[in-house]
Protein backbone atom coordinates (compact mmCIF):
# COMPACT_ATOMS: atom_id res chain seq x y z
CA UNK A 1 0.00 0.00 0.00
CA UNK A 2 1.21 3.35 -1.31
CA UNK A 3 -0.44 5.49 1.95
CA UNK A 4 0.85 9.07 0.52
CA UNK A 5 -1.19 8.84 -2.63
CA UNK A 6 -4.31 8.36 -0.07
CA UNK A 7 -3.81 12.25 0.13
CA UNK A 8 -2.43 13.30 -3.30
CA UNK A 9 -3.34 10.91 -6.71
CA UNK A 10 -0.86 10.40 -8.73
CA UNK A 11 -0.30 13.10 -11.36
CA UNK A 12 0.61 12.12 -15.50
CA UNK A 13 0.96 13.82 -17.94
CA UNK A 14 0.99 11.58 -21.16
CA UNK A 15 1.06 11.44 -24.87
CA UNK A 16 -2.68 10.56 -26.65
CA UNK A 17 -1.09 7.43 -28.21
CA UNK A 18 -1.02 6.02 -24.80
CA UNK A 19 -4.61 6.94 -23.18
CA UNK A 20 -6.53 3.19 -24.00
CA UNK A 21 -3.79 1.40 -22.60
CA UNK A 22 -3.28 3.66 -19.55
CA UNK A 23 -6.96 4.00 -18.75
CA UNK A 24 -7.78 0.33 -19.28
CA UNK A 25 -4.83 -1.73 -18.00
CA UNK A 26 -2.13 0.26 -16.64
CA UNK A 27 -3.53 2.82 -14.06
CA UNK A 28 -6.48 0.31 -12.86
CA UNK A 29 -3.59 -2.54 -12.03
CA UNK A 30 -1.34 0.14 -10.58
CA UNK A 31 -4.57 1.41 -8.06
CA UNK A 32 -5.48 -1.97 -7.11
CA UNK A 33 -1.88 -3.19 -6.33
CA UNK A 34 -1.11 -0.27 -4.52
CA UNK A 35 -4.41 1.10 -3.04
CA UNK A 36 -3.76 4.29 -4.91
CA UNK A 37 -5.22 6.97 -7.40
CA UNK A 38 -3.49 8.14 -10.65
CA UNK A 39 -5.14 11.13 -12.57
CA UNK A 40 -3.85 11.27 -15.92
CA UNK A 41 -4.26 14.13 -18.53
CA UNK A 42 -3.90 13.44 -22.08
CA UNK A 43 -2.35 16.35 -24.52
CA UNK A 44 -0.73 16.84 -27.65
CA UNK A 45 2.51 17.38 -28.04
CA UNK A 46 2.45 20.75 -28.78
CA UNK A 47 -0.06 21.33 -25.71
CA UNK A 48 1.81 18.77 -23.25
CA UNK A 49 4.91 21.69 -24.46
CA UNK A 50 2.76 24.55 -23.16
CA UNK A 51 1.09 23.16 -20.25
CA UNK A 52 4.85 22.06 -18.25
CA UNK A 53 6.01 25.25 -19.69
CA UNK A 54 2.71 26.98 -18.18
CA UNK A 55 4.06 25.32 -14.51
CA UNK A 56 1.91 22.54 -14.62
CA UNK A 57 3.92 20.04 -12.06
CA UNK A 58 2.86 16.16 -12.51
CA UNK A 59 4.52 13.51 -11.38
CA UNK A 60 5.62 11.74 -14.40
CA UNK A 61 5.39 12.88 -18.03
CA UNK A 62 5.00 10.47 -20.79
CA UNK A 63 5.44 11.65 -24.75
CA UNK A 64 7.23 11.96 -27.99
CA UNK A 65 11.17 11.75 -27.34
CA UNK A 66 11.59 14.57 -29.42
CA UNK A 67 9.40 16.73 -27.27
CA UNK A 68 10.60 15.75 -24.20
CA UNK A 69 14.05 15.98 -25.25
CA UNK A 70 13.89 19.75 -26.04
CA UNK A 71 12.03 19.95 -23.13
CA UNK A 72 14.78 18.76 -21.27
CA UNK A 73 17.46 20.78 -22.82
CA UNK A 74 15.80 24.04 -21.86
CA UNK A 75 15.25 23.12 -18.23
CA UNK A 76 11.56 23.30 -18.63
CA UNK A 77 11.55 19.22 -17.13
CA UNK A 78 14.61 18.32 -14.71
CA UNK A 79 17.93 17.11 -16.32
CA UNK A 80 17.74 13.48 -16.91
CA UNK A 81 17.70 10.34 -19.21
CA UNK A 82 14.53 10.10 -20.71
CA UNK A 83 13.34 5.86 -20.34
CA UNK A 84 11.84 5.22 -23.60
CA UNK A 85 8.16 2.96 -23.55
CA UNK A 86 7.34 1.90 -26.44
CA UNK A 87 7.13 2.73 -30.72
CA UNK A 88 4.08 3.65 -32.60
CA UNK A 89 4.08 4.18 -36.15
CA UNK A 90 1.10 6.65 -37.93
CA UNK A 91 -1.41 4.95 -39.84
CA UNK A 92 -4.28 6.21 -42.07
CA UNK A 93 -8.20 5.30 -41.12
CA UNK A 94 -10.76 5.74 -44.17
CA UNK A 95 -14.66 5.89 -45.05
CA UNK A 96 -16.17 2.66 -46.27
CA UNK A 97 -17.12 4.72 -49.16
CA UNK A 98 -13.22 4.66 -50.43
CA UNK A 99 -13.18 0.64 -50.81
CA UNK A 100 -10.10 -0.65 -49.96
CA UNK A 101 -7.59 1.13 -51.80
CA UNK A 102 -3.87 0.14 -51.72
CA UNK A 103 -1.14 2.00 -49.15
CA UNK A 104 1.88 -0.10 -50.01
CA UNK A 105 3.83 2.58 -51.40
CA UNK A 106 4.16 6.51 -51.47
CA UNK A 107 1.77 6.79 -54.92
CA UNK A 108 -0.76 5.21 -53.42
CA UNK A 109 -0.88 7.36 -50.44
CA UNK A 110 -0.85 10.73 -52.74
CA UNK A 111 -3.36 9.11 -55.02
CA UNK A 112 -5.22 8.55 -51.29
CA UNK A 113 -5.16 11.96 -49.97
CA UNK A 114 -5.69 13.45 -53.33
CA UNK A 115 -8.94 11.49 -54.09
CA UNK A 116 -10.06 12.21 -50.68
CA UNK A 117 -13.07 14.82 -50.20
CA UNK A 118 -11.19 15.42 -47.07
CA UNK A 119 -8.58 14.53 -45.19
CA UNK A 120 -8.40 14.76 -41.49
CA UNK A 121 -5.17 15.20 -39.46
CA UNK A 122 -3.79 16.94 -35.94
CA UNK A 123 -0.92 20.03 -36.63
CA UNK A 124 -1.06 20.32 -32.97
CA UNK A 125 0.26 16.09 -32.52
CA UNK A 126 3.46 14.30 -33.25
CA UNK A 127 2.03 11.96 -36.41
CA UNK A 128 0.29 15.46 -37.80
CA UNK A 129 3.44 17.72 -37.76
CA UNK A 130 5.25 14.62 -39.51
CA UNK A 131 2.30 14.59 -42.31
CA UNK A 132 1.90 17.95 -42.86
CA UNK A 133 5.97 18.28 -43.72
CA UNK A 134 5.30 15.65 -45.56
CA UNK A 135 2.54 16.71 -47.77
CA UNK A 136 5.16 19.69 -48.28
CA UNK A 137 8.00 17.25 -49.86
CA UNK A 138 5.53 15.08 -51.64
CA UNK A 139 4.73 18.83 -53.14
CA UNK A 140 1.17 18.53 -52.80
CA UNK A 141 0.49 20.08 -49.42
CA UNK A 142 -2.10 23.29 -50.96
CA UNK A 143 -4.19 20.79 -53.23
CA UNK A 144 -4.77 18.33 -49.29
CA UNK A 145 -4.73 21.46 -47.17
CA UNK A 146 -7.38 23.42 -49.53
CA UNK A 147 -10.18 21.23 -48.01
CA UNK A 148 -8.31 19.42 -45.28
CA UNK A 149 -9.63 19.05 -41.78
CA UNK A 150 -7.34 19.74 -39.57
CA UNK A 151 -8.05 19.75 -36.02
CA UNK A 152 -6.33 21.92 -33.46
CA UNK A 153 -6.76 18.52 -30.93
CA UNK A 154 -8.66 15.25 -31.19
CA UNK A 155 -8.62 11.62 -32.60
CA UNK A 156 -8.82 12.68 -36.17
CA UNK A 157 -10.27 9.39 -37.34
CA UNK A 158 -13.47 10.63 -35.12
CA UNK A 159 -14.07 13.13 -38.22
CA UNK A 160 -14.36 10.01 -40.87
CA UNK A 161 -16.80 8.24 -38.37
CA UNK A 162 -18.74 11.46 -38.42
CA UNK A 163 -18.67 11.96 -42.02
CA UNK A 164 -16.50 15.30 -41.98
CA UNK A 165 -13.90 13.86 -43.40
CA UNK A 166 -12.90 10.48 -45.62
CA UNK A 167 -9.30 10.08 -44.55
CA UNK A 168 -7.86 10.28 -41.34
CA UNK A 169 -3.78 10.08 -40.62
CA UNK A 170 -2.65 9.97 -36.73
CA UNK A 171 -0.81 7.40 -34.78
CA UNK A 172 -1.94 3.99 -35.01
CA UNK A 173 -3.13 3.66 -31.52
CA UNK A 174 -5.00 6.90 -31.60
CA UNK A 175 -6.80 5.83 -34.95
CA UNK A 176 -7.55 2.87 -32.53
CA UNK A 177 -9.51 4.63 -29.98
CA UNK A 178 -12.17 5.82 -32.47
CA UNK A 179 -14.92 3.28 -32.57
CA UNK A 180 -16.20 2.42 -35.73
CA UNK A 181 -13.00 3.48 -37.34
CA UNK A 182 -11.93 1.49 -40.42
CA UNK A 183 -8.20 1.17 -40.73
CA UNK A 184 -6.67 0.93 -43.85
CA UNK A 185 -2.85 0.01 -42.53
CA UNK A 186 0.43 1.92 -41.46
CA UNK A 187 1.63 4.52 -44.13
CA UNK A 188 3.92 3.18 -46.76
CA UNK A 189 7.37 2.15 -45.12
CA UNK A 190 9.38 4.86 -47.04
CA UNK A 191 7.74 7.28 -45.40
CA UNK A 192 6.70 5.92 -42.19
CA UNK A 193 7.69 7.59 -38.84
CA UNK A 194 8.02 5.98 -36.02
CA UNK A 195 7.84 7.26 -33.06
CA UNK A 196 9.05 6.50 -29.83
CA UNK A 197 7.32 7.50 -26.31
CA UNK A 198 9.38 7.82 -23.30
CA UNK A 199 8.97 8.66 -19.59
CA UNK A 200 10.46 11.87 -18.11
CA UNK A 201 10.23 12.70 -14.46
CA UNK A 202 8.63 16.40 -13.55
CA UNK A 203 9.86 16.98 -10.22
CA UNK A 204 10.75 14.99 -6.98
CA UNK A 205 10.61 11.09 -6.95
CA UNK A 206 7.89 9.50 -4.42
CA UNK A 207 7.24 6.05 -3.75
CA UNK A 208 3.76 6.10 -5.90
CA UNK A 209 6.29 7.65 -8.66
CA UNK A 210 8.72 5.11 -8.48
CA UNK A 211 5.76 2.30 -8.16
CA UNK A 212 3.94 3.35 -11.74
CA UNK A 213 7.47 4.29 -13.23
CA UNK A 214 8.49 0.38 -12.40
CA UNK A 215 5.05 -0.74 -14.17
CA UNK A 216 5.38 1.28 -17.19
CA UNK A 217 8.91 -0.82 -17.92
CA UNK A 218 7.48 -4.23 -16.78
CA UNK A 219 6.81 -7.23 -19.48
CA UNK A 220 3.55 -7.17 -18.14
CA UNK A 221 3.28 -3.59 -19.74
CA UNK A 222 5.16 -4.40 -22.75
CA UNK A 223 2.28 -7.26 -23.78
CA UNK A 224 -0.15 -4.59 -22.70
CA UNK A 225 1.41 -1.72 -25.55
CA UNK A 226 1.39 -3.99 -27.73
CA UNK A 227 -2.50 -5.10 -27.43
CA UNK A 228 -3.14 -1.44 -28.19
CA UNK A 229 -1.03 -0.53 -31.39
CA UNK A 230 2.59 0.07 -30.07
CA UNK A 231 5.80 -1.96 -30.35
CA UNK A 232 8.14 -2.71 -27.45
CA UNK A 233 11.55 -1.18 -26.95
CA UNK A 234 14.37 -1.60 -24.94
CA UNK A 235 13.91 -0.08 -21.80
CA UNK A 236 17.36 0.94 -21.42
CA UNK A 237 18.01 5.00 -20.43
CA UNK A 238 19.51 7.17 -22.70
Amino acid sequence: MIREDAVRPLLIVSTPALAAVLDAELIPRFEEAHDASVEAAYLTTTALRERIQEGTSPDLVLGMAGALGELVASAVLPQQDLVPLARCGIGVAIAPSLGSPPLSSVDDLIELVLRASSVAYSRSGASGIYFGRLLDELGIAERVNSRATILASGYAAQSVVDGVADVAVQLMPELMLVDGARILGPLPSEVQQELVVVMASAGSASVAQEAFSDLLVSPWADTAYERHGLSVVSHQQG
